[in-house]
């Protein structure tokens, strides 16, 4: 499954959404990811993707894309997962860019 992630995320066929900021993010992040911030999701914006794609949060640790997650179901949006923090991603085998 862990492999299954990364490829999807690589086809385009589900989303990677880094909840942090954008220093963090341009500190590096997940390759493939999209820059979607908390603070966006806790002021009401969601992604610009369908409410049933699938979608894959992470952020440092997996507390701010918990928030996310469940801010996001809230929102209507069906297929959500917390993958966790950038360390998460890389033990699934996922790249880093900076």
């Amino acid at each position: 499954m862990a492999e299954n992630i990364v490829q999807k995320v690589q086809s385009k066929s589900a989303f990677l959404i880094d909840v942090r900021t954008e220093n963090e993010w341009n500190a590096g992040h997940a390759k493939g990811a999209i820059l979607f911030e908390l603070s966006k999701i806790q002021e009401g914006e969601t992604p610009a993707v369908s409410k049933d794609a699938e979608i894959y949060l992470y952020c440092h640790s997996g507390s701010r894309s918990g928030v996310a997650k469940e801010i996001l179901k809230k929102e209507g949006f069906t297929n959500v997962e917390n993958l966790g923090g950038l360390d998460d991603w890389q033990a699934l085998g996922g790249e880093l860019e900076e």
